[in-house]
């Protein structure tokens, strides 16, 4: 069963457990579980990049009759395709200077602000900016700022 079927089918079957269960203690666990696996999934977004990294490094996607990368995200993301292209490039902005799992605690607006106004890689090694890129955009700004007031950030 492909990943698109298997997440459609757990979907449904979350619906029809919803409608069929009462016991509130299950109707949480399930939904829980369902809002969790989605916090996932959204958070992600550098094993997402990896991956399809991959597929378009190896030329994976001929092995599912596609001939060009492109094609295939159209078909398999859709709504998805440009968020997609944006982290496959942060990614390669950031990965040779930050570890998959630096990456994956850098929520995506931070990845987003150090890619883009931290380039010097002796300034991403900097403890201090390194611990920052993993706080929420505004705390990032501020403690990026506070270390590096030589990049004159704007607000």
């Amino acid at each position: 069963m492909t990943a698109n079927l298997q997440l459609q089918h757990s979907l449904i079957d979350l619906e029809m457990f919803l409608e069929t269960n009462t016991d509130p203690a299950q109707r949480f666990e399930a939904i829980d579980r369902e809002v969790r696996h989605v916090e996932s999934v959204v958070t992600g977004w550098p094993r997402l990049a990896r991956y399809c990294q991959m597929v378009e490094t190896e030329k994976l996607y001929e092995q599912g009759g596609y001939k060009t990368m492109t094609a295939w995200l159209q078909k398999a993301a859709p709504k998805s395709e440009r968020s997609i292209r944006d982290y496959l490039a942060l990614h390669k902005n950031l990965s040779p200077d930050y570890s998959e799992s630096d990456l994956s605690d850098m929520p995506l607006e931070s990845a987003k602000f150090i890619a883009k106004n931290v380039t010097s890689r002796e300034h991403r090694k900097t403890p201090n900016v390194r611990a920052a890129s993993k706080e929420d955009k505004a705390d990032c700004v501020n403690d990026v700022r506070e270390e590096l007031p030589e990049l004159h950030l704007e607000d």
